[in-house]
């Protein structure tokens, strides 16, 4: 997924949700905010981990599936060092 066929600051509210997933979190998700109108939220769904510890195997298959896949903190450490307002 590369470049979208928008100007800045042309979407009242972007949501992002398999488009992550396919493009990387931190490498192309978190750019899309600057599509947004000022003032508009950033809707995001990403794949997280809900605990510290799991399962081996389900695991393992995510880790490989999606490597960019953490616990939501993470998540939200990313769109704050970014300086994308976060609505909580």
């Amino acid at each position: 997924m590369g470049d979208l066929p928008f100007e800045e600051e042309a979407i009242d509210s972007p949501g992002l949700k398999g488009s992550i997933y396919n493009t990387g979190f931190e490498k192309k998700g978190t750019d899309r905010h600057r599509y947004q109108k000022a003032g508009c939220l950033l809707m995001v769904s990403n794949t997280t981990w809900l605990t510290r510890s799991r399962p081996a195997e389900p695991a393992g298959k995510w880790e490989t599936e999606y490597p960019e896949i953490a616990l939501a903190t993470s998540k939200i450490q990313i769109l704050e060092k970014r300086e994308i307002n976060l609505y909580r």
